[in-house]
C-alpha cells in the first residue's frame, strides 16, 4: 500500500511538472520580447530548484557583472567551450557553492546560457532536473530566436519600404487578379493625390 501510494505521489508530481513545462511553452509562444521570456525562464527556474541563490541568462555574451570574474576564468579554463560543444546541462562544483550551466541552442547554435548558482546538495539536481533545464533552455532558445527573426524580417521590411517610397519613378504593384497592392510615393505625387 505504501509503495502505491509512493507511487502515485510520483505520477503526480511528474503531472505538475507537465502542466507546468506546458505552460511555459505557451508563455513563451506567446512572449512579445526576449525581456518576457528571460523571465518566464528564471520564474520557472525558481519552481524547477527552490534552492537556488542567484541566476543569470546569459545572452550575446552580455555577462552581469556579478559574475564576470567567475565567466571569465571559466572561459580561461575553456570550460565554456567545453559545455557549448557538450550541449548539455553541466555542473560544476566549486568550494562555497555549485554552479549549473546551461546553454540555449537554436539549430546546433548557442545564443546564451542559463547559469544557476547553489549552495544545497546536489542531490536537489537530479537527472531528471538537469533533463528539464535542458527543454526549457531549448524551448526559450526558440522563442528567442524566433523574436530576433521577427525583428531582422520587420527591419527589413521597414528597409525595403523605404527604399520603394524613395524612388524617383511612380510604381504600381499590381496582383493577378488585378488588384492593387502598392503604391509607392511618387506614383501618388505624379497622380496628384499626395
Amino acid at each position: 500500500m505504501e509503495d502505491m501510494e509512493r507511487r502515485l505521489t510520483e505520477l503526480r508530481q511528474a503531472y505538475e511538472e507537465l502542466v507546468r513545462l506546458y505552460r511555459l511553452t505557451e508563455e513563451v509562444g506567446l512572449a512579445s520580447s526576449i525581456e518576457n521570456i528571460k523571465e518566464t525562464l528564471l520564474r520557472y527556474v525558481d519552481r524547477l530548484a527552490p534552492s537556488i541563490n542567484e541566476k543569470y541568462l546569459i545572452l550575446d555574451k552580455d555577462v552581469p557583472s556579478e559574475i564576470s570574474n567567475k565567466w571569465q576564468e571559466w572561459e580561461k579554463e575553456g570550460l565554456i567551450e567545453w559545455i557549448k560543444g557538450r550541449g548539455k546541462t553541466t555542473i560544476i562544483p566549486e568550494d562555497d557553492l555549485t554552479y549549473v550551466i546551461t546553454p540555449l541552442t537554436v539549430q546546433s547554435k548557442v545564443i546564451g546560457m542559463l547559469v544557476v548558482s547553489t549552495s544545497a546538495c546536489l542531490e536537489n539536481f537530479n537527472q531528471q532536473v538537469l533533463n528539464l533545464l535542458d527543454t526549457i533552455a531549448h524551448q526559450c532558445a526558440v522563442g528567442i530566436e524566433n523574436i530576433r527573426l521577427h525583428k531582422e524580417i520587420e527591419d527589413m521590411r521597414n528597409f525595403l519600404e523605404d527604399l520603394f517610397n524613395q524612388l524617383p519613378q511612380g510604381i504600381l504593384v499590381v496582383e493577378m487578379n488585378g488588384k492593387i497592392k502598392s503604391i509607392n510615393r511618387k506614383l501618388l505625387e505624379l497622380l496628384g493625390t499626395e
